[in-house]
C-alpha cells in the first residue's frame, strides 16, 4: 500500500503541475474560437498534426529506450554513457531530419495543409529539432524523482506560447504564422533552461554498446509511435479530405475540451512508467499493478460523469461578457463523452504495459498501435460520409477499445495481468446507470449532480471498497481515528 501512496502522491504532483499546463494551454482555446474562423482553426490543427507526427519519426523511441535502461541501470557509470550516446544520436539524426524536411518543405505543405501555408512547415522543422533535444532532460527529470523541475519545463513552455499568442493573435490580429512563431520561441527557451542538465549529465562519448541495445530496443517504437499518432490524429486529415478545413475546426474544438481527461491519464503515465520500472523485481508487482489500474479506473470514470453532465454548461461561462468558447463551435460538443471514454481506455493501455517493457516484448507494440490505426481509418472512411465529421469520434474510441482488447490477449501469454474484473465491472455497472439514466431524463444539470454525489455513494454500497480502504478513507476524512 505505501508503494502504491507513493504513486499517488507523485500522480498528485505531476497532475497538478500537468493541469495548470494544460490549462493554461487550454485557455488558447477560447482565443482561437473567437479570434479565428473554424477553417482557420482547422490549419492550425492540421499543423500541430503534422508536428505530432513527424515528432515521432525525430525521437524514433530513444526517448522510450533510454527510460527503460536508465531506470534499470544500477551503476552510475553506466547511467551517464547511456545518456550520452542516446544524446548524441538524437542531435545527429535531429539535424538530418530537419535539413531534409526544410528541403522538401514545400512538398510536405502541399500534402498537409496546403502550398500557401509553407511558411508555417517552415516553422514546424525548427519546433520539432528543439522538442526533440529536450526530450531526454525531461525523462532524466521523472527517472530522477524531480516532479517539480519536470513541471518548471512545462509551465515555461506554455507560458510563452500564451503570452505571445495573446499578444500577437488576441492584441494585435496577426496571422497564423505567429501561432508557430510563439511555440518555436518557447521550445528554444526551454532548450536553454535544460542545457546545464544536458551538459553535466553529457560525457561527450559514443558509445557503440549502448547504442546498438537503445536502438534495438527503440526500433520498434517508430511504427508503434506513427500509428498511435494515426490512431490520435489522422481523423483530422480525413475530416479534411473527406469534408472541409472548417469540419476539422469544429471537430478540433470539441476534441480538446477531452484535455482534462488527458491530463489525468498523462499524470498517471508520467509518475507509472518510473515506477513499475523500479517495482518490476518485486513478487507481488503484478497484483500492486492491478490494484493501480483498478485506482485509475475508477477517477477517470468520475471525471468522466463530471464532464459528460456539465461540460455544455463550462463552455457558457461568460468571461467580459462572451462565452469561454465562441458559440459557432458548439455544434461539436456531442462527441466529448465519447472521446473521454478514449482516453479512459487510453488509461488501461498503460496498465498494461509493465509486462511488455519488463520482458522486453516492445516488439507487440506496433502491432497493436497499427492494428488500432487500421480500424480507425476503416471506421472513418465507412461512417464520416455516411454521418459527418462527428462520427469520426466513434472511430476513434473504437481504435482504442480494440488495441487495450488485443493487448490484453497479447500480454496474459508472457506476464501475469490481475485485473480486480469484480470491482472493475461495479465501476462501469454503476457509472453505466448514472449516466444512461442521466441522459434519459432530460440531461439536465440537476440530475447530473445528483448522480455524480451517488457515485461513490452506490459504489459504497455495492461493496466496491476493501475494509482497509474503507478505514483508510474513514480516517482522511476524520469518521475514526
Amino acid at each position: 500500500m505505501s508503494s502504491l501512496l507513493k504513486l499517488g502522491k507523485q500522480s498528485i504532483v505531476y497532475g497538478f503541475g500537468h493541469f495548470f499546463t494544460r490549462f493554461i494551454n487550454f485557455l488558447l482555446l477560447p482565443l482561437y474560437t473567437h479570434r479565428l474562423s473554424p477553417e482557420e482553426f482547422g490549419v492550425v490543427s492540421l499543423v500541430y498534426a503534422f508536428i505530432a507526427f513527424t515528432n515521432i519519426i525525430f525521437t524514433h523511441g530513444m526517448d522510450v529506450a533510454f527510460m527503460r535502461f536508465r531506470g534499470m541501470e544500477k551503476y552510475n557509470d553506466h547511467k551517464k554513457s547511456i545518456f550520452s550516446t542516446s544524446f548524441i544520436w538524437l542531435l545527429f539524426t535531429t539535424s538530418v531530419l530537419g535539413f531534409t524536411l526544410y528541403f522538401f518543405r514545400t512538398s510536405i505543405a502541399s500534402i498537409t495543409v496546403g502550398v500557401e501555408y509553407v511558411k508555417l512547415i517552415q516553422l514546424s522543422v525548427g519546433i520539432l529539432a528543439f522538442d526533440t533535444l529536450i526530450s531526454l532532460p525531461k525523462v532524466l527529470f521523472r527517472l530522477e524523482n524531480k516532479p517539480f523541475k519536470f513541471v518548471s519545463v512545462e509551465l515555461i513552455h506554455v507560458l510563452i506560447v500564451l503570452g505571445l499568442n495573446v499578444w500577437w493573435i488576441g492584441i494585435l490580429h496577426l496571422d497564423l504564422q505567429f501561432i508557430l512563431i510563439s511555440n518555436l520561441i518557447a521550445s528554444a527557451a526551454v532548450f536553454v533552461f535544460v542545457l546545464p542538465t544536458i551538459i553535466k549529465s553529457l560525457e561527450f562519448h559514443f558509445h557503440k554498446k549502448w547504442w546498438n541495445e537503445l536502438f534495438i530496443f527503440a526500433l520498434p517504437y517508430i511504427p508503434s509511435g506513427l500509428a498511435s499518432i494515426l490512431n490520435e490524429l489522422i481523423d483530422r486529415y480525413m475530416i479534411k479530405w473527406l469534408v472541409n478545413e472548417n469540419a476539422v475546426g469544429l471537430y478540433s474544438a470539441s476534441y480538446r475540451l477531452g484535455i482534462f481527461m488527458l491530463i489525468i491519464v498523462m499524470a498517471f503515465k508520467f509518475a507509472w512508467q518510473p515506477y513499475y520500472l523500479s517495482q518490476a523485481d518485486k513478487e507481488d508487482a503484478p497484483k500492486l499493478f492491478a490494484r493501480a489500474g483498478t485506482y485509475l479506473i475508477l477517477v477517470t470514470t468520475f471525471l468522466f460523469l463530471f464532464l459528460s453532465f456539465f461540460i455544455e454548461y463550462l463552455v457558457r461561462i461568460p468571461i467580459y461578457g462572451k462565452p469561454i468558447i465562441s458559440p459557432i463551435y458548439w455544434d461539436g460538443l456531442s462527441i466529448v463523452p465519447i472521446i473521454l471514454l478514449a482516453y479512459i481506455f487510453l488509461g488501461a493501455f498503460l496498465v498494461q504495459l509493465p509486462g511488455i517493457y519488463i520482458k522486453k516484448k516492445n516488439k507487440w507494440i506496433p502491432v497493436l498501435n497499427g492494428c488500432a490505426a487500421v480500424i480507425n481509418i476503416i471506421i472513418n472512411l465507412i461512417l464520416i460520409p455516411k454521418y459527418g465529421y462527428k462520427s469520426a469520434a466513434v472511430a476513434t474510441l473504437a481504435g482504442y477499445f480494440t488495441m487495450v482488447v488485443l493487448q490484453y490477449l497479447v500480454v496474459v501469454r508472457f506476464y501475469p495481468l490481475y485485473w480486480e474484473w469484480k470491482r472493475l465491472l461495479r465501476i462501469v455497472l454503476v457509472g453505466s446507470v448514472l449516466f444512461f439514466s442521466w441522459m434519459g431524463t432530460g440531461e439536465t444539470w440537476q440530475i447530473g449532480l445528483l448522480n455524480l454525489g451517488l457515485f461513490p455513494v452506490l459504489l459504497w454500497v455495492s461493496g466496491f471498497f476493501t475494509q482497509d480502504e474503507k478505514q483508510f478513507l474513514q480516517s482522511r476524512i476524520g469518521l475514526k481515528k
